[in-house]
């Protein structure tokens, strides 16, 4: 309807326009039976306008309800993650990765039970993850140690100079277990 009444008032101020500088006023005339009441279109354009600027308020509206509400959620997941104690290994901004991968991963239908069981679940594979990195971690230095002190064992710098043809003297003071006696020597005789 509204497409019809300004297509029709479009025209009517076309030909109004093309008369008018042409001084055709007959013209003019025989659409004088043509009422369009402006008022009332303008009114109704109005009125659907606040229409949808309210509906559009409404909209951005309920979407910051419901991001209040994931945030709220989030706050207290997190406090009772933290709460628990059970996830020494995590730190706060892991657990606070977690709960918001869990928050956002979800429709907004589920439960705050659900995404808090979620949530526990990650947390309990992450710190998992995390503690089995670090025994790794510390298992291969130990290792690495180990395998330092065994390779600088007094046995092993013996094998060493049997396989190398060496005397166990240079083997020695390879690994600065003695001192060269002539560096020494002469260190005591510059100073």
């Amino acid at each position: 309807m509204e497409n019809v009444v300004a297509i029709l008032w479009k025209n009517y101020l076309q030909l109004f326009a093309k008369t008018s500088c042409k001084k055709h006023f007959e013209e003019i005339a025989k659409y004088d039976d043509i009422a369009i009441n402006l008022d009332d279109i303008l009114g109704n354009i109005k009125q659907q306008l606040d229409l949808r600027g309210k509906i559009s308020s409404l909209a951005k509206q309920e979407q910051q309800i419901r991001k209040n509400k994931k945030e709220s959620i989030k706050e207290q997941i997190l406090t009772e993650l933290i709460n628990m104690g059970l996830f020494a290994s995590l730190s706060y901004a892991k657990l606070e990765e977690i709960v918001e991968e869990s928050v956002n991963g979800l429709e907004n239908n589920c439960t705050e039970l659900n995404i808090k069981q979620i949530a526990i679940k990650k947390a309990i594979e992450e710190d998992e993850r995390i503690s089995l990195e670090k025994k790794t971690r510390k298992l291969e230095k130990d290792r690495n140690k180990n395998t330092k002190l065994e390779n600088q064992d007094l046995r092993n710098l013996f094998h060493q100079s049997r396989k190398r043809k060496m005397s166990i003297y240079e083997i020695l003071k390879e690994y600065n277990y003695i001192k060269d006696p002539k560096e020494e020597f002469l260190e005591k005789k510059v100073n």
